[in-house]
């Protein structure tokens, strides 16, 4: 919060969605429970612009260097997972850019870039 007091633009590689998608489809977590968490003050905050990489849970599990307790899961977790995460892509769209994943990562990075600067462009206009 200070940094976005002071008008700074604050990136994070995960936030709230994460642990929707990690608890509340991966984990099977009731949807009122998670409602509940999301009324924390943590939470209260929502991003501009939420990236979503997009790709088949199997190509992702395939691309894993070093695997910690989350990449040990189950295929069907990760399955859930990715379910969730698109589910909530599908309640707020405007904030999200969903992004084919199996894309080479050039071209990932050109459309993440290109997406941030118009964002960046509108805030400071």
């Amino acid at each position: 919060m200070p940094s976005l007091n002071k008008g700074n633009i604050v990136l994070s590689d995960r936030f709230f969605d994460s642990t929707i998608a990690y608890q509340g489809g991966g984990r099977i977590i009731e949807d009122t429970s998670m409602e509940k968490l999301l009324t924390l003050p943590i939470f209260s905050l929502k991003p501009d612009k939420t990236i979503l990489l997009d790709l088949p849970v199997d190509i992702g599990l395939k691309r894993i260097k070093n695997f910690d307790r989350m990449e040990q899961e189950t295929l069907e977790f990760h399955e859930r997972v990715r379910r969730k995460y698109l589910e909530i892509t599908e309640k707020e769209p405007k904030r999200f850019l969903i992004i084919d994943g199996t894309k080479s990562i050039e071209d990932i990075h050109k459309i993440i870039t290109r997406n941030i600067e118009n964002l960046i462009r509108r805030i400071y206009e």
